[in-house]
């Protein structure tokens, strides 16, 4: 057998045999590439889904927490999640003011609130042409630097907004409801409403307007609890459970906590 002299060099076969035991290559000897974890095509399609959803899911309605989106067709919204001042803005990042040329619906699913700050902004402001229906039966908090809930109806049809939360208005109204077409106007909380910088509840109906119902249960206003102007044909109605009427001049109504 030959025997390398002390001080030579390795045959290349024994070199290749160290090199191997070092990379974790086969017993073969012969050196193998070091393999990197490549994950599947599955895998890095669920990571850039997953990814994608955190840089913009917040750039379009997960940026409202209290948001507002189409439900089943034009014209018929459905608002959802709790308040979040300081990132609510009016009609919970639908069009403002929301006009969709049609009738208008709005409602609410449980849980939901709506805090707008924006200086001079109503967290609903809203415009239907044909009628227009604000229903939250959901114990929601809506509140606006300006008004709570304006809604207008054009041409024709009824006008109804119905509340059994708080709704709060800052320099405006807490729920502004005019009819400029025909057909009748209806506002009804069974919650409260609050007017800060002017009546809690104001109801005005055009000359083509008829009746006009207004229920309330709990309202605060800084000029009336509740305002009634009716330029049309049919007569004005106003409920104010536990509160105290009172009528003052120019077709005003005041409805004032004892």
């Amino acid at each position: 057998m030959r025997r390398n002299r002390p001080g030579t060099k390795r045959p290349n076969r024994d070199r290749a045999r160290a090199t191997a035991a070092r990379n974790g290559s086969a017993a073969s000897g012969i050196p193998q590439p070091h393999l990197k974890y490549q994950p599947s095509f599955r895998a890095r399609l669920a990571l850039s889904t997953a990814l994608a959803t955190i840089a913009f899911g917040y750039g379009n309605r997960g940026v409202y927490a209290g948001a507002c989106v189409v439900n089943g067709g034009a014209g018929t919204y459905l608002c959802s999640g709790a308040a979040n001042p300081g990132v609510d803005v009016t009609n919970g990042g639908l069009t403002n003011p929301l006009n969709p040329g049609t009738a208008l619906t709005v409602t609410t699913d449980p849980g939901f609130g709506h805090n707008v700050t924006t200086p001079a902004s109503s967290a609903f402001d809203i415009i239907g042409t044909g009628g227009v229906s604000f229903a939250d039966n959901n114990a929601s908090a809506i509140s606006g630097t300006y008004r709570g809930i304006s809604a207008v109806t054009n041409t024709s049809g009824a006008t109804t907004i119905t509340t059994n939360g708080q709704v709060a208005g800052g320099t405006g109204a807490g729920i502004y409801a005019n009819n400029t077409g025909s057909g009748t106007l209806t506002v009804i909380s069974t919650g409260t409403v609050t007017g800060a910088g002017n009546g809690a509840i104001n109801a005005i109906n055009s000359a083509a307007g008829t009746d006009i119902t207004v229920t309330a249960v709990n309202v605060t206003g800084a000029a009336q609890g509740i305002r009634t102007v009716q330029s049309g044909s049919g007569t004005s109605t106003h409920q104010c459970q536990r509160h105290r009427h009172r009528r003052d001049g120019g077709g005003y109504r005041d409805c004032r906590r004892d």
